[in-house]
């Protein structure tokens, strides 16, 4: 997935052609009990396909995704892999920005679904989509996604260090 672009400095500048932004869908999910009974290769090639749910949170996803066999993991090469990155790519939320409190981000669905953000979790966070409040789930091992609606979302995650405003007052 990588392509010579440049020499700089005497460094050699690849470009990564199977790059992912930042939002994007699955449609498939995995849960982590069966994730974890594959190699630690298969596991890295069956998140391009599959989403990573814990086991607890397994009926959420299959409200919205299908599952997936995970014995088909050892067939997934990596021209299917490059494959999967487009795919997900062209399922990517449109616009993705940063600021001092979080991010924001828009896409538009034709079916509700999941819209994973590698962004790793932690306990402060909160979700909303469309303004609304939204459950934020634990996925791919470290990142997190919420549920959106057909049509077009609106999707603002804020972080909040746990404690903060605690010692604030206390200050």
């Amino acid at each position: 997935g990588f392509s010579y672009y440049d020499t700089q400095n005497g460094f050699q500048v690849y470009e990564n052609e199977a790059f992912l932004p930042y939002g994007f869908t699955y449609e498939y999910y995995l849960t982590r009990s069966e994730a974890e009974a594959l190699s630690p290769k298969e596991r890295e090639r069956v998140m391009i396909k599959a989403m990573v749910v814990p086991d607890e949170e397994k009926d959420k996803a299959a409200a919205v995704l299908m599952h997936y066999d995970a014995s088909e993991a050892a067939s997934l090469g990596a021209e299917e892999y490059l494959e999967e990155c487009t795919k997900r790519s062209a399922s990517s939320a449109g616009c993705f920005q940063r600021d001092t409190r979080g991010f924001t981000a828009e896409i538009t669905l034709e079916a509700p679904n999941y819209v994973f953000f590698s962004v790793p979790y932690e306990s402060g966070w909160s979700a909303e989509v469309n303004g609304e409040p939204a459950e934020i789930l634990f996925a791919n091992e470290l990142g997190m996604a919420v549920k959106c609606s057909a049509g077009v979302s609106d999707i603002r995650f804020t972080y909040m260090p746990p404690g903060l405003k605690t010692g604030g007052y206390i200050a």
